[in-house]
């Protein structure tokens, strides 16, 4: 059956304008020695609408995770991620 967006001729919708970049956190961790864990602590953090991407390095132990500019993000989240899935925090703060 033919697509009915090419009989009607709708075209896509436009794509979103991108972002403005927000600031940069990084937050030191003890206990990241896995690619399980580093899943774990990127897809949490991403549930935030703010966050844009997020690096974790295991073998200093740093995540590092990019903001919107255009939303707020509450950097005891990170914290809290963190904490909540067992891990200390030695610290936190920008990039």
């Amino acid at each position: 059956m033919p697509c009915l967006a090419l009989l009607v001729g709708c075209a896509a919708p436009p794509p979103e304008p991108p972002h403005p970049a927000g600031p940069v956190y990084v937050a030191v961790a003890e206990g990241v020695v896995c690619n399980h864990c580093v899943a774990g602590i990127d897809k949490t953090l991403r549930l935030d609408p703010a966050v844009t991407k997020v690096t974790i390095d295991m073998d200093k132990g740093s995540v590092r995770v990019h903001t919107r500019g255009d939303r707020p993000f509450d950097v005891e989240r990170l914290r809290g991620a963190l904490k909540d899935a067992g891990y200390g925090v030695l610290s936190v703060g920008l990039e």
